[in-house]
């Protein structure tokens, strides 16, 4: 099961967010709540959600910072990003570009229609489960390859080493 975060500073919408998704159905529990920007980066820190459904205006820091600092970190550590979908009380354009231009999945405007957004978060999880796929794909090619590779060296070494004996052999007369 996928973990999503909820980050919202108005706590109706929080509980709001709980109630009109069926978290199970869509592939998500909710592993937490932040109710301010640095609140919700340490909870994306400490819990490592999936998804994050983030307020653009909370006090502490923007969801658009909040965004920045988790792409930062997440690169310094090689961990992966959780996707965002953000929320919004403002029809900006500025906020919506700067968002999506962040990498967001979707930019909704409160009150948020819930069809959409569950049609949303279904599609997040349907993405973060074609990533997983990959993912294990291609670390499954990566470990054949190098066994291959170090059946193959192995081979090498005991050819190298076979030849370097007999060529001892000779040297002595043997």
């Amino acid at each position: 099961m996928l973990k999503v975060l909820i980050a919202d500073d108005e706590l109706s919408i929080r509980e709001g967010l709980k109630c009109v998704i069926d978290w199970e159905n869509c592939g998500f529990r909710i592993c937490g709540e932040a109710t301010n920007g640095i609140e919700a980066l340490n909870k994306i820190n400490e819990l490592q959600p999936d998804l994050v459904l983030l307020d653009i205006k909370m006090p502490g820091y923007t969801g658009i910072e909040v965004m920045k600092q988790v792409d930062t970190y997440c690169s310094k550590m090689g961990t992966p990003k959780p996707a965002f979908v953000i929320l919004s009380g403002f029809s900006d354009f500025e906020y919506a570009k700067d968002a999506l231009n962040m990498g967001a999945k979707a930019y909704q405007l409160k009150p948020v229609d819930e069809e959409l957004l569950e049609k949303t978060v279904k599609e997040v999880a349907e993405e973060i489960h074609t990533q997983l796929i990959w993912d294990k794909t291609a670390m499954s090619q990566i470990t054949s390859n190098v066994k291959g590779f170090i059946t193959k060296t192995k081979h090498e070494n005991v050819t190298v080493a076979w030849e370097e004996l007999e060529l001892q052999q000779y040297a002595h007369g043997e």
